[in-house]
């Protein structure tokens, strides 16, 4: 697979565990009313991934909304969108980089995907409050350009 990173692509249906992921949950407005940048990947003309990052403050940032098709998991679309996120939160100068994803098994392979990139268990951030489905990660960034 070459995956393909494009900044702030409108999507439209991509399904994975009965969870609507990139298309349809992603539009212009949303992303602007919650100051986030989206990225797609893409393996030639199919959508195999998403994520998207909001900044929290001057140096932290939220990974949000990181998705991938069933099909199309295994393949590196969420490493490398996850990667490219590292980079610009490093870029922008954030010195932390914190996710909230949930507790059932099917989250299990995203938490390894963490887990390798440095991301370690944290307590809530911003406005989420402790709760027995949801698991919080922080991975501390040096700033600057990578």
């Amino acid at each position: 697979m070459r995956a393909v990173i494009d900044e702030a692509e409108i999507m439209g249906g991509l399904y994975g565990e009965g969870i609507i992921a990139c298309r349809g949950a992603f539009d212009a407005d949303w992303a602007n009313r919650m100051a986030q940048d989206i990225w797609t990947v893409w393996d030639e003309e199919d959508l195999v991934g998403c994520d998207a990052l909001k900044q929290l403050s001057r140096t932290h940032g939220e990974i949000k909304s990181m998705r991938t098709p069933v099909a199309s998991r295994g393949r590196g679309a969420g490493r490398a969108v996850l990667e490219h996120i590292i980079l610009i939160a490093q870029q922008r100068g954030y010195t932390r980089l914190g996710l909230e994803t949930g507790t059932h098994v099917a989250f299990a392979p995203a938490h390894s995907l963490y887990r390798s990139k440095g991301f370690v268990a944290s307590g809530p951030f911003g406005n989420y409050r402790l709760d027995p489905h949801n698991v919080f990660m922080e991975l501390q960034l040096s700033g600057g350009a990578a």
